[in-house]
């Protein structure tokens, strides 16, 4: 059987780190579909990945977190901008 378990070193964010990013991740997905109103499979999961590699880099603050999110989503929205 297959071990998918990463060879690093295992880190645990803790509870307050992972509640943190839960309300970080379901506050921005709620403005993003007040907003919006669609879903984006990629949005939510670019998004996830973004808040987690802030949180094992130290970002744990659930203030921040949410910040964070919001300008996540509020970037992936603005359009492109013209080179040339």
């Amino acid at each position: 059987m297959a071990d998918y378990r990463s060879s690093r070193m295992h880190e645990d964010l803790g509870p307050s780190a992972t509640s943190a990013l839960g309300a970080a991740y379901d506050r921005a997905l709620q403005f993003f579909q007040f907003e919006h109103g669609e879903e984006h499979t990629l949005l939510r999961y670019s998004l996830a990945c973004h808040l987690v590699k802030a949180a094992f880099r130290g970002e744990q603050d659930a203030d921040l977190l949410r910040e964070r999110a919001a300008a996540y989503v509020e970037e992936w929205f603005k359009p492109p901008r013209l080179v040339g």
